[in-house]
């Protein structure tokens, strides 16, 4: 209307009766989501995807609209349940994958990983600015001889003074050049895998572009 063209048309039946499931709070925010991925990211996300650019220009309206801390644990935030979590997922895979998949790693990655196994320093410094697109995290699991087989990890973790020393290669890492990983190593004393926050400007850490891959950017 008014000259704007839409990008998505809805079918005109619901077969599936999908909304007799969810309550209206559900519904309204099901409703946010696309409208949010609608304006949003689609006007703009067919030029990154084809360059292979982050789509910078996407985390200023993220941030604003309160998105990935909706699904932050109190106190760090309102705590949305999976089924809100799910209506997220589908709104936002229904325009971009790769946007869902860099938002949805926020969420259910980055900040789960802390709330889960973190310490409060640890909470208290990054799960509010995660929230708010001031940091991106990756997500150092996977490597290039074992895949995501985390029983067989080869990158490796030792107690030194002052801290702990990691060395190994991670690979198909989302996020992998941006401020913070996660990364996931062996324990050399006890055999025991374990997470780490390492800082991307830190010494020893390097990372590399995979370019011309195909589907997820």
């Amino acid at each position: 209307l008014g000259g704007q063209k839409k990008i998505y048309i809805d079918s005109a039946y619901d077969y599936l009766c999908f909304d007799d499931l969810l309550t209206p709070e559900q519904i309204a925010f099901r409703k946010s989501v696309r409208e949010f991925a609608e304006r949003e990211i689609a006007p703009r996300i067919n030029e990154h995807y084809e360059k292979a650019a982050f789509p910078e220009y996407m985390l200023g309206p993220l941030r604003e609209s309160g998105l990935i801390r909706k699904f932050a644990e109190k106190p760090y935030g309102e705590g949305a349940d999976i089924v809100m979590l799910s209506l997220m997922v589908m709104e936002l895979a229904r325009v971009d994958a790769s946007a869902l998949t860099f938002i949805s790693g926020q969420i259910t990655l980055i900040n789960k990983t802390l709330e889960l196994f973190g310490s409060e320093e640890q909470k208290k410094r990054y799960i509010d600015k995660i929230s708010r697109s001031e940091i991106i995290g990756g997500w150092a699991l996977t490597e290039s001889k074992v895949g995501s087989d985390a029983s067989n990890l080869q990158t490796t973790v030792t107690k030194v003074p002052g801290g702990y020393r990691l060395n190994g290669n991670k690979r198909w890492i989302g996020n992998g050049n941006r401020d913070i990983l996660i990364v996931w190593a062996r324990d050399t004393e006890t055999n025991k895998v374990g997470a780490f926050i390492v800082n991307m400007k830190s010494e020893g850490v390097t990372s590399t572009v995979i370019k011309n891959k195909l589907a997820l950017r």
